[in-house]
């Protein structure tokens, strides 16, 4: 519904057929977080497949996305992860 109010194009198989790179960009000014881009473009993408309208760009992307999300994810984990003195000090206290 984002990408249709924003192009105001009225038929979704010349929208997706014409505009694939603008969509793209459109999606990708708006929001920042890797997870919730990928989302979208899967959506899209979606629409793609049910026209049996091929898309590598939207492919392409999808996979960027989502290694940037799970190497985020990953980055987090590590961070989050204790030594093991702290490990230690957890047992002993109990």
């Amino acid at each position: 519904m984002d990408v249709y109010n924003k192009f105001k194009v009225n038929d979704i198989n010349n929208l997706l057929r014409t505009k694939e790179n603008e969509i793209v960009k459109y999606i990708e000014t708006k929001y920042e977080i890797s997870s919730t881009i990928k989302s979208k473009l899967c959506g899209i993408y979606k629409f793609y497949k049910v026209l049996n309208i091929k898309s590598d760009l939207f492919k392409t992307k999808i996979k960027e996305y989502k290694y940037k999300s799970e190497t985020h994810r990953d980055k987090k984990k590590d961070t989050n992860k204790k030594d093991e003195d702290d490990g230690n000090k957890l047992i002993e206290e109990f």
